[in-house]
């Protein structure tokens, strides 16, 4: 997501653009639920943008899922009325400020 400048220099990659590639990149891999934004830094070098995302580790696609939902129906419960709180995981990003590609996806461990 390069952009012009008015003096027609390509100019670096935002940390917003940033953040939408590093979405896009885990969405493209995943195909996770809720991505939240967590954390943006600059790298000491200026070189790298490191992008958290947080995401649902809880996934619909797992046979459990499909017992739970029959369990739900058979109680004539509606899913949005079941308070869930999912086990988050976390990634972290390393998207290049000049070429804004993404050139790295870890694991962030929380302390």
């Amino acid at each position: 997501m390069k952009t012009m400048s008015k003096t027609n220099k390509i100019q670096d990659t935002s940390a917003k653009d940033a953040a939408i590639l590093s979405m896009n990149y885990l969405r493209e891999l995943l195909d996770p639920t809720n991505i939240l934004l967590e954390e943006i830094e600059l790298s000491r070098d200026k070189k790298f943008w490191n992008i958290t995302l947080s995401y649902d580790s809880f996934s619909p696609k797992k046979p459990e899922f499909h017992a739970f939902i029959d369990i739900i129906q058979k109680w004539n419960t509606k899913l949005e009325d079941i308070k869930y709180n999912p086990n988050r995981s976390f990634k972290t990003f390393k998207v290049n400020r000049k070429t804004g590609i993404v050139e790295s996806m870890k694991i962030r461990e929380l302390a």
